[in-house]
């Protein structure tokens, strides 16, 4: 049997085109989602989510090149911008707005919205894909609802970034 080498550069241009267009369809998508709440947006909630996305492209690009971590605490950089005390609608509408996904939260739970609900913890994701530094990361954060205040506002924020950097 014979060896069949590498495959052909056409086969590796027209793979790469079918998984760019469809991260950009993917994109779209999300865009045409992001626009369908742009009632519940507010000015706050905007500017500050954009602030905490270049925050965090910040700190992927300050890690190390060439290396893959399985995660770096970056509460640092996040806590500044939903600090303890924030209202917690609002912090989720932050994360939204820097790109998160939620696994679960109050702004994608069925309304009214049990009591007992209230009490959970908002896990949020993000996973981006950059082509400079070539890499890709994963930040995951977590929002813990104060006790004292009802959970009506954040206790703490924590968060972590897991990446790898491709030379």
């Amino acid at each position: 049997m014979k060896d069949a080498g590498p495959p052909p550069r056409r086969v590796i241009v027209t793979g790469l085109g079918v998984l760019f267009g469809s991260f950009a369809l993917g994109a779209v998508a999300l865009r045409g989602a992001r626009g369908s709440r742009s009632a519940e947006r507010t000015p706050d909630g905007q500017a500050i989510g954009a602030m905490l996305s270049r925050a965090i492209d910040k700190a992927y690009r300050d890690l190390p090149a060439g290396t893959k971590s399985s995660g770096h605490d970056i509460s640092t950089v996040v806590a500044p911008l939903i600090p303890a005390g924030t209202p917690y609608d609002l912090a989720e509408e932050i994360l939204w707005e820097a790109g998160f996904g939620f696994t679960w939260s109050r702004r994608t739970a069925l309304k009214p919205i049990d009591e007992n609900l209230k009490r959970c913890m908002t896990v949020a994701a993000k996973r981006v894909l950059v082509l400079w530094p070539a890499g890709y990361f994963r930040v995951s954060v977590t929002l813990a609802p104060n006790r004292l205040t009802s959970f009506d506002t954040v206790e703490r924020t924590s968060a972590s970034i897991q990446s790898e950097h491709w030379t």
